[in-house]
């Protein structure tokens, strides 16, 4: 008797919703946070976020994106870094 594993969900991206106007990329997250990208998508895998942080899923398959509000992983930083990595 197996049991199907659900991970916690992402939030999806619906037609016609507009993304934050800033975003990072999974790679440009794991620049910042000094980590590989794998732990970031094994992380919202298991546990449907990073660090608190619940990224937004564009695209099905192999095309999906995970994008990351700037304005949350910013609050991560400290206040002289914050912004100046998406520059």
């Amino acid at each position: 008797m197996s049991q199907a594993v659900q991970s916690a969900p992402t939030e999806k991206r619906r037609e016609g919703t507009a993304l934050p106007h800033r975003c990072y990329t999974t790679g440009q997250l794991a620049d910042i946070r000094n980590v590989l990208p794998a732990s970031i998508r094994t992380s919202v895998w298991r546990r449907g976020h990073f660090m608190n942080i619940v990224p937004i899923k564009t695209g099905s398959g192999k095309s999906a994106r995970l994008l990351w509000p700037a304005a949350q992983v910013d609050a991560l930083l400290p206040p002289e870094l914050a912004g100046e990595v998406a520059a």
